[in-house]
């Protein structure tokens, strides 16, 4: 093989290991993680990334810096877009296209999730605009109650 091969190889390898050891990590954690995203909702590639939600809390927090998550600022253009939505307090980044969402709510997440995934309503829209199908599923649980 050519070394750009060998070198695409080697990447694929390396990205691949960064993810397990992400999940790995919060697997061990003791932390409630719920999947989310693409892979929850059955529309994912082979090299989409991994989501999930847990409740904001300061231990969880600690523990995902401790171990390099990083923490998206709210300021950035990819928060304000993707996971602007109301329950969503924060995000951090782990390594391999690991996300962890912390949510104000998380039984609100997991209610409005499923909701979203009844619907199939997410497959038509962009990640920006998903945004708003969020809210407004939280709405709807307000209003059942």
């Amino acid at each position: 093989m050519g070394i750009l091969v060998d070198n695409l190889i080697k990447s694929i390898l390396s990205e691949h290991e960064a993810t397990i050891k992400s999940l790995e990590i919060l697997d061990s954690s003791g932390f409630e993680f719920n999947l989310t995203g693409s892979r929850f909702f059955g529309n994912s590639r082979q090299d989409s990334d991994w989501d999930f939600f847990a409740q904001d809390f300061p231990e969880i927090r600690e523990f995902l810096a401790k171990h390099k998550f990083v923490l998206l600022s709210l300021d950035s253009e990819k928060f304000a877009n993707i996971y602007g939505d109301q329950n969503t307090a924060t995000v951090f980044c782990g390594l391999g296209g690991v996300h962890v969402q912390l949510v104000k709510d998380v039984s609100a997440k997991k209610w409005a999730q499923n909701l979203l995934a009844e619907w199939g309503l997410l497959d038509l829209v962009s990640k920006k605009d998903a945004r708003f199908l969020w809210d407004l599923a939280y709405f709807l649980m307000h209003l059942t109650g």
